[in-house]
């Protein structure tokens, strides 16, 4: 679940997803996204650089609500490889469903994540490094290839490191979030703006 665009790191996804098949991991890319983006990937010729064109599959953005559902439902694990990310409604949304996330140690991630011992909700992905783009200055974090292939050897059981993770905790971690404290920063905002004005 991820624009064909620049700051979702696509081409890195498709790098950590050929890494983990080439460990003898049996392994299905699907992707959510717009293939033909002006601004994105090639995304087939890409999988095929990477030797995972027969595991890719590709569905086009704006599917149903039960149609994605499904696809959540059969995910063993949601991957992002975000250079930044803000809220990150489909990383809520695959903590909400009970699966497994790694994502890039950027933007809100950790939060979402949880960085405490034990880590309970979800995989951080270290990054090699960071700099600021010219799209409104945003910094950018590019996450480790390495991290990422560990992360999800960890979620297939193959290491004997695995650190804490529950699907479980992270929706119920999901569960226990409430609009009150967001709108009311936005109400409050509202009101700052019209006395601002009178």
């Amino acid at each position: 679940m991820a624009d064909n665009q620049e700051r979702k790191n696509l081409s890195k996804a498709m790098e950590i997803v050929s890494k983990v098949k080439g460990e003898g991991i049996k392994v299905k890319y699907i992707l959510v996204t717009r293939e033909h983006s002006e601004v994105g990937w090639k995304l087939r010729d890409l999988a095929m650089d990477y030797d995972i064109a027969s595991e890719l599959m590709i569905f086009e953005r704006g599917m149903s609500f039960g149609e994605l559902y499904s696809l959540y439902a059969i995910a063993d694990v949601f991957l992002l490889t975000s250079k930044a990310e803000g809220l990150g409604m489909p990383v809520m949304e695959a903590m909400s469903v009970g699966v497994p996330v790694v994502a890039t140690n950027c933007g809100a991630m950790p939060e979402l994540l949880g960085t405490e011992f034990p880590w309970e909700r979800g995989f951080l992905m270290e990054t090699e490094y960071s700099m600021i783009d010219p799209w409104g200055n945003s910094r950018r974090d590019f996450p480790s290839a390495e991290s990422g292939v560990s992360a999800l050897l960890d979620v297939y059981g193959q290491k004997d490191s695995s650190p804490l993770v529950s699907p479980n905790r992270a929706r119920i971690y999901m569960e226990s979030r409430i609009w009150d404290y967001p709108i009311e920063q936005v109400n409050s905002s509202i009101r700052e703006l019209l006395d601002a004005k009178v």
